[in-house]
């Protein structure tokens, strides 16, 4: 049985022919697929031509499991332009298959399915965000976006939702099978005890910090990350931030940490793949402030709470679902979170609490937990693809 995985991975290739990405769609993240597939295929964009170096990158070669590549093309002018031959590859990919797993909202997802629909083919849906939140999009294309994932939803032969909000915007009519579960991949292990802050905290400084993947716009929340530092610190608190991260994006926000004149406050760390160092560099905070206009599930929230750090965020996608009410504010209300932190640094025992609050809520997303229910949905997905080959 192979199973093709329809997600927005970009990846590199080095003169051995491996493929490496950037960040999160590595062989660790598609090892959950071939748990249940005896095949995995993934479509990806290559970056033209080789590399040298794969020191900073994530290894996606292994066994069972083949890149298909997708045309490369940078942004949607240039989608538009190459379509004929994006829509080309996506056609070639879904013959070989038995079944495809779109996760979206994305725009291969889309067009793979407009694809893969003629084929018939059984398909499930991994809905991992909700493009009514997308603050990048204009009208027309937000509607587009929201009729193309309730389309998919709707016919889908199994959805998985990384939120319950997310089923009720967008149903599985037909699907004989719908799952709830994050895409973090959270070992046991690695969940730790609540902390203890205790009477000295505003003896010293108190460390915010803020990871993305990829920093190429401002959905996620950098400048109110920012300003929220500044606030803090012109009330009179010790407060500095740690900024995880890369993209394009990166210099405008180094730019308005200079003129606050926090930049020596701030550390750009720039994108960070072992998962180790990431761990590592949260045990080193003293809470996760991630001020996002839109958001599934966040994972970098998840891992946080794992480590025992109280976390802010906004009433965006399922992280309600996370965050109790009093640590949840509008993306930009950079003052609304400066004071709300200031408070925690001033009353210790509460930030225990948040820590104990934290630790709790990741529990019930290890994969001991996750791995039984993701697999039950590749089961079913697996059988129906089964029993259309008879």
């Amino acid at each position: 049985m192979n199973a093709l995985i329809v997600t927005c991975a970009h990846v590199f290739q080095d003169a051995q022919g491996d493929y490496y990405t950037p960040s999160i769609h590595s062989y660790v993240f598609f090892q959950r697929y071939l748990a249940v597939f005896e095949k995995v295929t993934v479509v990806a964009r290559r970056h033209p031509g080789t590399i040298d170096h794969t020191d900073k990158l994530l290894k996606v070669s292994g066994p069972g499991l083949t890149v298909h590549e997708i045309t490369w093309y940078h942004g949607l002018k240039d989608l538009i332009k190459k379509s004929f031959l994006v829509l080309r590859d996506f056609r070639l990919a879904a013959k070989g298959a038995d079944c495809v797993i779109f996760r979206v909202p994305q725009m291969e997802s889309y067009l793979s399915f407009l694809v893969t629909k003629i084929g018939r083919k059984p398909y499930a849906v991994e809905v991992v965000g909700d493009p009514m939140d997308w603050t990048m999009l204009s009208g027309l294309w937000k509607r587009l976006n929201v009729k193309m994932l309730l389309w998919m939803t709707r016919q889908a032969d199994a959805v998985a939702y990384v939120s319950q909000v997310l089923e009720k915007r967008y149903p599985a009519v037909s699907a004989g099978h719908v799952a709830y579960y994050s895409s973090v991949d959270l070992p046991d292990e690695v969940v730790c005890e609540p902390r203890h802050y205790d009477g000295q905290l505003s003896q010293r400084p108190f460390t915010l910090i803020h990871i993305t993947n990829g920093i190429e716009n401002d959905s996620k929340g950098h400048r109110t990350f920012i300003r929220a530092i500044k606030i803090c610190n012109d009330l009179g608190a010790n407060v500095r931030g740690i900024i995880v991260g890369d993209g394009s994006y990166l210099s405008r926000y180094q730019k308005l940490a200079v003129d606050l004149d926090i930049m020596h406050q701030i550390d750009f760390t720039g994108r960070i793949h072992s998962r180790e160092k990431i761990f590592a560099l949260l045990s080193t905070a003293d809470m996760m402030v991630l001020p996002s206009e839109t958001e599934g599930l966040p994972r970098v929230v998840i891992e946080a709470q794992a480590t025992g750090l109280p976390c802010l965020s906004t009433p965006v996608g399922g992280v309600p679902e996370i965050l109790p009410p009093s640590c949840l504010f509008s993306p930009e209300d950079a003052d609304g979170f400066a004071r709300r932190i200031c408070a925690c640094i001033a009353n210790p025992s509460e930030l225990s609490e948040l820590s104990r609050q934290s630790v709790a809520t990741a529990k019930k997303f290890t994969k001991s937990q996750l791995t039984p229910v993701r697999t039950a949905m590749y089961r079913h997905l697996c059988d129906r693809a089964s029993s259309v080959l008879r």
